[in-house]
C-alpha cells in the first residue's frame, strides 16, 4: 500500500510513504509489483497521470483505476 503520510494501518499491511508529486519516489515504490491499483479518487488530473508513468518507469504490467461513482 502507498500512502501520503503514516497513519495507522493494520499490522498485516505493507505500507510504503510516497511523495505522490513524484514520479521517482512513485515508481521506486512500484518497483517489483505485476500490478498496481489506483484509489485515491484525486480530483487533481497529475495524480493518477503520475501513477501511470511511474507504472511504465517501474515496469508494472497492469494498473486498474478505482473511481468513486458518486
Amino acid at each position: 500500500m502507498l500512502a501520503r503520510s503514516s497513519k495507522p494501518f493494520p499490522a498485516a499491511a505493507s505500507v510504503k510513504i510516497v511523495d505522490f508529486t513524484s514520479v521517482e519516489s512513485l515508481s521506486a515504490a512500484m518497483a517489483g509489483q505485476d500490478a498496481v491499483i489506483d484509489t485515491t479518487f484525486s480530483p487533481e488530473i497529475d495524480t493518477p497521470l503520475r501513477l501511470i508513468d511511474a507504472a511504465v518507469k517501474a515496469g508494472v504490467y497492469r494498473l486498474f483505476v478505482g473511481r468513486s461513482i458518486l
